[in-house]
């Protein structure tokens, strides 16, 4: 998969120079689910995500900053839970649902025909995983995009 990221480089203009604007850089990088699986190895719901990434990806690519984002708010959860003597045993599984709600499924948007198998197959593992919130509103942009063709997460 390849993500673009948009760097603006500014570089300092000199007095009397032509150059009238910073230049824009595009840099492409490759992001393997191996890179991924090793950078969720430690936590109890990395395979749900690398699941969720493997049928996302072709539509809604998504790596690090995202995992990275998920895995702060799963801990906060599970710190809350503890010192609120909540049971935590599966404290990870409503946090992760939040999050995939709040983080991965907004990327979801557009008229690419791969859209709608990529919200079926998601919806699917919504189901076997217990992720009822997203399960919800994959249904409702998968809706969206038989009825219109088009679909987004707003």
């Amino acid at each position: 998969m390849k993500l673009l990221l948009n760097f603006l480089i500014k570089y300092p203009i000199p007095q009397g120079s032509e150059l009238h604007s910073a230049r824009a850089q595009i840099i492409e990088l490759e992001i393997s689910r191996e890179d991924l699986k090793k950078h969720l190895a430690e936590v109890e719901y990395g395979e749900i995500l690398l699941k969720i990434w493997d049928i996302l990806h072709p539509v809604a690519p998504f790596a690090f900053r995202v995992l990275d984002d998920i895995k702060k708010y799963i801990d906060l959860v599970r710190q809350e839970d503890i010192q609120s003597d909540r049971k935590v045993q599966k404290y990870w599984q409503e946090a992760l649902d939040e999050q995939i709600m709040q983080k991965i499924l907004p990327k979801i948007k557009g008229i690419n025909h791969k859209v709608e198998p990529t919200l079926n197959d998601f919806i699917d593992l919504a189901k076997a995983n217990s992720l009822s919130l997203s399960e919800i509103k994959a249904q409702k942009m998968l809706d969206r995009y038989r009825d219109s063709g088009f679909t987004s997460y707003f």
